[in-house]
Formats: structure tokens, sequence, C-alpha cells
């Protein structure tokens, strides 16, 4: 998490590489998150730029400004610009050629609508020049102001897509606690099969974020009617929610680290042994350091005395 000095700073930084990239005749507005972000009076945790340049031409302007650029997506058209420690991404404009469900082939363009048409969700969808002034192409300003989650244009299109979008959107939910478009839930149901295609790596860290929410009992109970869960690991149960949602009635006092790894213990079946969680861990590519967690929750909960209800 960045602290609030290198919050602002990088705020001021990402203004100034709209200023520097308008200066050298290219069009430039920031995008997506940050400017979710910033609608809903939030501070941002980084900064993403949208702009007409090329990869080539951002990493000319900005080196010769000096400033440390880093080709940190270059086939996709993102460079990393840092100065004085500020990191801001910089993307060029892009649309979708094709796509397999995991990845897609993108061309570069100049339209900031295009752009917009090809992200998932309609609060992701936004951008803001340096003036303040929001571009809106998909009524994102209104799903924040009514709390509510869409998908860009069709559902379906969008899963189709890229099918860990189906994991983003009950991340999102969780982390927003937005409405769901009751249109998003019934494709998801019926695309949910795509989830194969995706690996498991990229499956456990949207499960992670999505638990890592202050409230994600309700997402999590929606996601495990879908019988989604098997998609993360098998074994975990649809149960425990309302000890998910007590169990961060004070998140401030939770590690980040440590918290969806308790939440993922909950979702245990309470006579599981530290061998079947060592199990469950490999399978979901957790790090060492998560499965040994996860094993010590279990080995605890095995010598606990059971509860009586009396």
């Amino acid at each position: 998490m960045l602290s609030l000095t290198r919050q602002s700073q990088t705020h001021a930084f990402a203004h100034q590489c709209l200023i520097d990239l308008e200066n050298a005749g290219f069009e430039a507005r920031l995008a997506g998150g940050c400017v979710r972000d910033r609608i809903l009076g939030l501070m941002p945790k980084d900064y993403d730029v949208a702009t007409s340049a090329t990869p080539k031409e951002v990493s000319s302007i900005f080196i010769q400004k000096g400033y440390k650029t880093i080709p940190t997506g270059i086939d996709y058209g993102t460079v990393t610009v840092v100065r004085d420690g500020c990191h801001v991404e910089i993307t060029t404009l892009r649309e979708d050629i094709s796509t397999d469900g995991r990845k897609a082939v993108v061309q570069f363009g100049k339209s900031f609508e295009k752009d917009a048409a090809r992200r998932d969700f309609t609060i992701n969808a936004l951008f803001e020049d340096r003036y303040g002034n929001i571009y809106d192409y998909h009524d994102g300003t209104k799903h924040l102001k009514s709390k509510q989650l869409f998908f860009v244009g069709e559902p379906a299109s969008r899963i189709r897509e890229d099918y860990l979008r189906i994991f983003r959107f009950f991340r999102f939910w969780a982390t927003y606690n937005f409405n769901p478009d009751p249109k998003a839930i019934t494709a998801i149901d019926q695309e949910k099969s795509g989830l194969k295609r995706i690996s498991q790596e990229r499956l456990t860290q949207e499960f992670k974020r999505m638990l890592s929410a202050e409230s994600p009992a309700k997402s999590l109970q929606v996601l495990a009617d879908l019988e989604l869960l098997d998609f993360v690991g098998s074994g975990l149960k649809k149960q425990n929610f309302c000890l998910l949602s007590n169990f961060l009635s004070q998140p401030a006092n939770v590690n980040h680290q440590f918290l969806p790894l308790v939440r993922i213990f909950l979702l245990l079946p309470s006579d599981w042994n530290e061998g079947q969680a060592e199990n469950l861990g490999k399978q979901m590519k957790l790090s060492n350091w998560e499965k040994r967690t996860i094993g010590f929750l279990v080995k605890i909960n095995s010598i606990l005395p059971e509860q009586s209800d009396s």
C-alpha cells in the first residue's frame, strides 16, 4: 500500500505525464481504476494513462526527459515510466483483433471510445483528461453512483474474450459491495465451463483478491451457488459464510496477506487433516508459506475441543 505522500506524488507525476504527452502532440488521459477510485472519493493505489502514442514514441518522449522507462507489457502497448520512485503505466490505445478466452491479439489504435469498448466493466471504462473532464462511453459514472456492477456491452461476449473476467466480476462485487447485473450472473452460469482454459495461478490470484475484500460473503455465496468453487480447488465447500463475514468485522486488525488464507481455511471441511490441506495448496498453486499457514490452521483446529451446542 502506498503512503498518502507517495500516492499524492504519483498523482502529480501522472498528471505531468499527460502534459508531456500532449506537448509532444499526442492525446492522453488517465484511464480505468484510478479514474473510478477518484470518482468514488478514494485515493488510487496506482495510475494508468491511455495515449495515442505508440510504445516506441512513449519511451522516446520520457527517455529524453531523463526518466526511466520499463517495457513491462510492450506487446500489449504498456510502458512503465518511473521518476523519483513514482511509477505510472502508460498504454497505447488498443483494439482487439481476436481473442481465445485467455488473451487477446490487439492492434494499436487512436480511439478512446474503441479502447473503452474492449474493457471489462463499465466502471473501469472511464477516462479523465488533465483538466478533470470525465469521458464515459458506457454509463460507468451512473453505475458508480447507483452502486451497480455491469459488464461493458453484452456480458457473454465480454466473458468469452477472457474467462477470468468471471472471477474478476466476483472480486469487484466483493471489493465495492455493488449490486450485480442479473444478466451478468446468468451469462456467468452459462459460460463458466470456459474457466477450464484459465491457468490455476490466475484463478487463485483473483480468488485471493476477492477474499481480501472487507465483506465478500454475498458474492462468495453466489459464486458457490454457481458451482465455481471447484475451479479454484476441490474440497472447498459451501459453508461458513457467516463466519467469513463476522471474521472481518474489524479488517484493519488483520494482515492483508493472512486474511484470504484464514478465509480459505473457513471453507474447508471441519474434519480435514494437514495432508488434505497440503494437497489443496498444491492444486491451488499456493506458495510454501501459504500452504504452511493453512496447514497450521487445520492442525490447530484438529486439536481444539469441539464446541458444545448446549
